[in-house]
C-alpha cells in the first residue's frame, strides 16, 4: 500500500549568507532537487545522495557492459590488441575519475 503523500501547510522563513545560499543550489542542482526539497530532506536527516549515487552506479553499469563486450571479443579471437588494450585503460581512468569526484564530494560534504 502506497503511503499519502504529506501536505505541506507551514512555511519556514530563514536568512542564510550568499555563500550558503549558492551552495545549497549547487548541490540541489548536483542532486537533481528543487532547494525546498534538499532542505526538508537534510531536515529530515534523508539521504540526500540517493541521486547522485544512482547516476555513479549507472555509470558503472554501463562501464561494465563495455567490459563485458571487450572480454568476449578477446574470448572469441583468443586475443587481445592495442586497440583493446587502450580501451581497457579508458574504463579504468574512467573509474578512477568517478572515483575522486566522489571522494572530492565526501570531503567536502562529509556523506
Amino acid at each position: 500500500m502506497k503511503k499519502r503523500p504529506k501536505i505541506l501547510t507551514e512555511k519556514i522563513k530563514t536568512s542564510v549568507t550568499k555563500e550558503m545560499k549558492q551552495e545549497l543550489a549547487e548541490e540541489a542542482k548536483a542532486l537533481n532537487l528543487k532547494v525546498s526539497e534538499l532542505f526538508r530532506r537534510k531536515i529530515e536527516n534523508k539521504s540526500v545522495y540517493t541521486n547522485l549515487l544512482i547516476s555513479i552506479l549507472n555509470e558503472f553499469k554501463k562501464q561494465g557492459n563495455n567490459i563485458n563486450q571487450i572480454a568476449k571479443h578477446c574470448n572469441e579471437t583468443n586475443q587481445i590488441n592495442s586497440e583493446v588494450i587502450q580501451e581497457l585503460i579508458k574504463i579504468k581512468e574512467m573509474y578512477w575519475k568517478i572515483f575522486e569526484e566522489v571522494k572530492i564530494y565526501d570531503d567536502n560534504k562529509n556523506i
